[in-house]
């Protein structure tokens, strides 16, 4: 009448599910109860390393006999779809061993750019490049999309915005020494302008008896060729034109009481200046043919007129637009777009032709700035307008303080080619172009 359990792999441990047998003798493969560990939980009798109370290992197998498959012994991967050695948080595998294409750290904010994740250097192009949580985090007086530094040792110094700057933001310059003709000695805030397009500033205060203005110069050094208009904050302003590297300035100073806001335009070798007292509407300063090749310099400068004073100039409303496709105006100032690598924005302009209130609609909403600029027939710039954010998706315009005319309406937002518009402005009911 003994009882016999089923352990045929002999680990000590009953056969779950088993049915015990009652015998004299013993059968083959069967133990009685006090020769075992266990008369039943044993999940696999044909292999004794399977069993209650096992070691699991990731093998896709219950190695312990407690109902779940390599429990506590996977590991969580995460997939690094752009190859840059940091892992998507939000996408990931629980595997015994490593797949293709995952990693073992989920440290990557941005896992389709391999431009984006911690210890990458941060950069001024509207992403969190180091993934520390904040956008564009550059110190004030360092990189970002401007650069500062001394022309012919000014011993100056700088603080401005680091990235995507602002109406409202300000750049502050210092600067001591003094330029002659054919050396300039000043303080720069700038960026590279590779072909066409434009800066626009607007001078708000100017101390130690020198000079606050923009340029367009080929290099850095003391006698590069340039163009360039500047203030003392008095009723002249002074435009400067260098046409040959080291050779003497031509210097020309202009009667313009309250003229703080300064424009230029690059053409391939054609500059055109224009001064402001508003930002709004443009008068005409010079024209000018200048040979400057390939990527040049477009800026702010503080400039001293002697070595122991130190000059400082303040500027806000500070813009750079770069090549401008499709837009052809009267003299040539703004053409087309040269590099062709920034993606093209859409938005409609409505209605056309107005009687002064205009509509822009952009395709998309958007957290960018927009700049919305509108050119007379001479090219001159007659009416200004930025917005703060794109994410109402549409801005109305009203051009009917201007009179009746056609008009080039360009629209720029960082990250997008610019966009020109032809309107049509007719007050009396009934013209059409």
């Amino acid at each position: 009448g003994q009882v016999w359990y089923d352990d045929t792999d002999n680990d000590g441990h009953g056969q779950t599910g088993a049915t015990s047998i009652t015998a004299c003798l013993r059968p083959t493969g069967y133990k009685a109860a006090v020769e075992l560990m266990s008369t039943a939980g044993d999940c696999n009798d044909d292999n004794a390393a399977i069993k209650p109370g096992a070691t699991e290992i990731c093998d896709g197998i219950d190695n312990n006999c407690d109902g779940a498959t390599d429990e506590g012994v996977k590991t969580e991967y995460y997939a690094d779809l752009d190859g840059d050695g940091f892992g998507d948080p939000n996408n990931t595998v629980v595997e015994c061993s490593q797949p293709q294409g995952y990693v073992t750290n989920n440290d990557d904010c941005d896992d389709t750019d391999d431009a984006v994740n911690p210890s990458e250097e941060e950069v001024c192009d509207n992403k969190d490049n180091d993934c520390n949580g904040t956008i564009d985090d550059l110190g004030g007086t360092t990189a970002g999309n401007w650069q500062s530094g001394d022309v012919g040792g000014a011993n100056g110094s700088a603080n401005f915005p680091p990235c995507n700057a602002g109406p409202n933001d300000i750049f502050v310059l210092n600067a001591t020494g003094f330029s002659t003709s054919s050396s300039d000695k000043l303080q720069a805030v700038y960026q590279e302008l590779c072909g066409n397009g434009e800066i626009i500033a607007h001078v708000v205060n100017v101390t130690g008896g020198g000079w606050a203005g923009i340029m367009l110069r080929e290099t850095l050094d003391p006698g590069s060729k340039k163009v360039a208009l500047k203030t003392q904050f008095s009723n002249n302003i002074r435009r400067e034109i260098r046409t040959a590297t080291n050779g003497a300035a031509s210097i020309l100073n202009l009667f313009r009481p309250q003229h703080t806001w300064f424009r230029l335009v690059r053409n391939g070798s054609n500059f055109v200046g224009y001064t402001s007292t508003n930002g709004v509407t443009w008068d005409f300063a010079f024209s000018a043919t200048v040979s400057m090749t390939g990527c040049i310099h477009a800026g702010l400068f503080s400039e001293s007129i002697n070595a122991s004073v130190t000059t400082t100039a303040t500027f806000d409303n500070v813009s750079i637009f770069h090549a401008t496709p499709n837009l052809s105006v009267a003299g040539g100032q703004i053409a087309a777009n040269l590099d062709g690598q920034l993606p093209e924005l859409n938005a409609e302009v409505y209605p056309n032709p107005t009687e002064g209130r205009v509509t822009v609609s952009f395709s998309e909403a958007s957290e960018s700035r927009a700049n919305i600029r509108v050119f007379n027939a001479l090219g001159e710039q007659v009416f200004m307008k930025q917005t703060i954010t794109m994410n109402e998706a549409t801005e109305q315009l009203d051009l009917s303080e201007l009179p009746d005319g056609v008009y080039t309406l360009q629209i720029a937002v960082p990250g997008h080619a610019p966009l020109a518009k032809r309107i049509v402005l007719s007050k009396a009911s009934g013209v059409r172009p």
